[in-house]
């Protein structure tokens, strides 16, 4: 049980402090399923850009360490994208601001267009976007 409360806590601590924490050096170095736990958090305290920098960063760092251990034993390489993959979820696209979308996201090759032109689209005109088809990022 004192657990439990403790986990609760940092979680509530992680959730007011949310830029500062996901900006840490250490992020990059928590595991995949903690650093989901916090950035799918409704209540956590961030822009939606800097949950992407945060997962862009991480998901970098994964990659690299994935890589270079891929490059050693001479197994396929993974794909920058394919380590972001499962975070876009977490990510509500449609709140980055268009120029941050298109100058930083885009360029950054980890996400795929349909996303960014999707992101695009809905806040050029709310309603041409059946946000109920989309995944749960669409529906905040």
């Amino acid at each position: 049980k004192s657990t439990k409360v403790l986990i609760q806590k940092v979680m509530e601590f992680i959730d007011r402090n949310g830029d500062e924490v996901l900006s840490l050096p250490s992020f990059s170095i928590l595991p995949k399923h903690v650093v989901q736990l916090i950035i799918s958090r409704e209540s956590l305290a961030v822009s939606e850009v800097n949950k992407f920098v945060a997962v862009y960063n991480w998901s970098k760092s994964q990659y690299e360490k994935e890589r270079s251990l891929a490059l050693n034993c001479e197994d396929e390489v993974v794909k920058l994208s394919d380590v972001v993959e499962g975070f876009l979820d977490y990510i509500q696209f449609h709140k980055i601001p268009i120029h941050y979308l298109m100058n930083e996201v885009r360029q950054s090759g980890a996400v795929p267009d349909t996303i960014i032109m999707m992101a695009v689209a809905y806040q050029m005109d709310p309603a041409s976007i059946d946000v109920s088809k989309f995944s749960r990022s669409y529906s905040h």
